[in-house]
């Protein structure tokens, strides 16, 4: 079975290869791209997969991106490899604290340099309400994505401005997945939309 965020520090988690299908229920100008995202705070509570398609994009796109999180709670190169994410494009900033990786997000984003950016759990795990809405217009102003990945759903609640992104996997044979993501307004559970990828496992999995 694939790994998620809830069972590895290096963040393993990534379904390797990408979507061979793309299904999608949706309202028409929202889905899972950066155009649509961006000037958002979104956060993706699951997996890897999603994230690791958003910085594919990014990257087809001659769009920066950057990771920021801290020395233990780190993204697992080789499944960014394995999805066509070019490595030696990635900046990776590995911050002491959270305090230091909010104010690097802080810093970056006011540059305009980058339109994507993820933050491993530990990065904004204690993320004051003040920060968010520093970094909520900040995101605004650039017209950035800013991607929170959560470790567990329930522990904390979500950011009072980003979209809760839902993200659930369910095995269907040997290597093919389905990968459901469901997105809500931060404050609501009211469905904004939802779409369902139909992925490959790596190699070798069991």
């Amino acid at each position: 079975m694939p790994l998620d965020l809830h069972s590895n520090p290096l963040l393993r988690g990534v379904i390797s290869g990408r979507s061979l299908q793309h299904r999608q229920i949706r309202s028409a100008g929202d889905s899972w791209t950066l155009e649509a995202l961006a000037g958002r705070i979104v956060e993706l509570d699951g997996g890897l997969t999603m994230a690791a398609e958003l910085l594919h994009a990014a990257q087809v796109k001659g769009e920066p991106a950057v990771w920021i999180g801290d020395r233990e709670d780190m993204v697992f190169p080789p499944d960014l490899d394995a999805c066509g994410i070019d490595l030696a494009a990635l900046p990776v900033i590995r911050a002491t604290s959270a305090a230091q990786a909010w104010k690097a997000t802080d810093t970056l984003l006011r540059s305009g340099a980058f339109s994507l950016l993820i933050l491993s759990p530990a990065a904004h795990w204690n993320m004051t309400e003040t920060v968010q809405t520093l970094l909520h217009r900040h995101t605004r102003e650039q017209s950035s994505v800013l991607l929170l990945l959560r470790r567990a759903a329930g522990i904390r609640p979500p950011a009072r401005h980003a979209l809760r992104a839902q993200s659930r996997i369910h095995q269907e044979g040997f290597d093919t997945f389905h990968l459901h993501l469901h997105v809500t307004p931060g404050a609501s559970q009211a469905s904004v939309w939802s779409q369902t990828h139909t992925c490959r496992g790596p190699e070798g999995l069991v």
